[in-house]
């Protein structure tokens, strides 16, 4: 019997058949059996599988009975997965099963994530085995395996070199984005837009105090990407998200403001009334609730304001004739989420922080901290 052994990564991703020109390394062996180094090899083999590895039970041990398959057949989803060696998978090409007659040629190919066995026996009988099903011409393990990278939250480049540590069939980076671009994305985008609808017909024509905040896809004031989202106070639904390109406005810092415009018109096509809306200090968005929205109550959230002041303190701490205030620091942040906690909306809560004259400078004295928190 002749064994093809295929190149293991097909830049092509043939479906049927291997790509013509392909080099292959072909073994030829003898129908009654290996050398007897290879035999050596296999009693080793067998030798260590009998006697130095003992199987024990764990939580990775998983008993699969008939009714198991038998519901696991009806998804590829919901089907269990293994990892076969290229040996083991050898076994099992023996003897032809269309006759029973012995098997004298195989060559195997992969496509992504699966491998198809192509055999010929005595009888001159011939097939195709892949290890997936396919849907429209595309093995369903690569599509799974993207979906589950991108998904978990995780990049292809660590998986691939997991893969590659493994010795693991594994999709190239070009068909991961290929999949993603063309299946992940659209069925992401169609699932949020169901969900959104939903919560949103729930709340039509509702009043809702809502929170908002930006995320960029990196730190500093260059940023390409912004994504923002608003969350209501008491559900803690997600009731609107956008993404903004900075192509779209004048620079990076204008982002956030008009991914805030973006969440807002949306909330507004559904006849949702904003009473009220929490954010950061950022000064684009605080002069346009001022200007654009001045019915909407525009409050800051207490982390970032409590940072401020820190951030403040912190720096006429830092001066030798202030070094005294840095004890102070942490008693004004305290209070400060103390009174935030405590007060309700109809209670104004003033905090003044008096520091003893002989201590604090006069021109420190002349700009005390008066913050009002509601």
């Amino acid at each position: 019997m002749t064994t093809d052994v295929g190149t293991q990564y097909n830049p092509t991703d043939c479906v049927t058949d291997p790509v013509p020109g392909t080099s292959v390394q072909t073994i030829a062996t003898n129908d009654s059996g290996s050398s007897d180094s290879e035999n050596s090899d296999h009693l080793d083999c067998n030798k260590v599988h009998s006697s130095d590895y003992t199987a024990t039970s764990s939580e990775d041990d998983t008993d699969i009975t008939v009714s198991d398959t038998e519901e696991m057949c009806t998804s590829p989803v919901d089907q269990q997965k293994f990892i076969v060696f290229s040996n083991n998978l050898d076994e099992l090409f023996h003897f032809c099963s269309k006759c029973g007659s012995p098997i004298t040629h195989t060559s195997k190919y992969t496509k992504g994530t699966m491998v198809c066995i192509k055999w010929t026996c005595l009888s001159n009988c011939s097939g195709t085995w892949c290890s997936q099903p396919l849907e429209r011409l595309m093995p369903l393990g690569n599509l799974l395996v993207a979906g589950a990278i991108l998904f978990s939250g995780g990049q292809y480049q660590k998986f691939a070199d997991f893969s590659r540590l493994l010795n693991l069939a594994m999709i190239s980076e070009s068909t991961f984005y290929d999949i993603q671009d063309s299946y992940l994305f659209p069925v992401v985008e169609e699932e949020y837009s169901l969900q959104q609808t939903a919560i949103l017909g729930v709340l039509n024509g509702e009043s809702v105090y809502v929170m908002g905040d930006g995320q960029c896809d990196s730190p500093g004031h260059n940023a390409k990407y912004l994504a923002y989202t608003l969350m209501e106070e008491e559900t803690d639904l997600i009731l609107a998200s956008t993404i903004v390109c900075v192509n779209e406005v004048a620079n990076s810092n204008a982002m956030e403001k008009e991914g805030l415009h973006r969440c807002l018109e949306i909330l507004e096509d559904h006849h949702l009334d904003v009473t009220g809306l929490a954010t950061d200090r950022h000064p684009q968005i605080t002069k346009y609730m001022r200007t654009e929205r001045p019915n909407t109550e525009h409050q800051y959230e207490i982390y970032h304001t409590a940072k401020g002041v820190v951030k403040k303190l912190t720096k006429v701490a830092n001066k030798r004739d202030t070094a005294e205030v840095l004890g102070w620091v942490q008693a004004v942040s305290n209070m400060l989420w103390w009174c935030c906690a405590t007060c309700n909306e109809s209670q104004v809560v003033w905090m003044t922080f008096l520091f003893p004259y002989c201590i604090v400078p006069e021109y420190v004295m002349q700009n005390l901290l008066c913050i009002s928190a509601y």
